[in-house]
């Protein structure tokens, strides 16, 4: 066996420290979230978080359309063809 400085030593210890202290905090976040399952609360929030997505999808679109409007002819058909394409409006 090798011997290695305390110093080599010790931080190896608080690595695995902190990696099993992550594995533990982490169980216990999910069993928390088990329990707040079922009242509700989850999937009021999943239902919140996927009409941000779309209200953020949307605003991109709107966005980049105004940005083809600068353009004019075939580089704006272009543009639009691509916001459509990007973002499947």
């Amino acid at each position: 066996m090798r011997k290695y400085p305390y110093s080599i030593l010790m931080k190896k210890a608080l690595i695995a420290v902190a990696i099993a202290s992550t594995w533990a905090f982490g169980a216990q976040a999910m069993t928390a979230s088990e329990t707040r399952a079922s009242d509700g609360s989850v999937a009021k929030v999943a239902e919140a978080r996927k009409k941000a997505a779309e209200d953020k999808t949307d605003a991109n679109y709107a966005a980049a359309k105004e940005r083809c409007d600068a353009l004019s002819g075939a580089s704006k058909d272009a543009c639009v063809n691509d916001v459509k394409a990007n973002l499947g409006e």
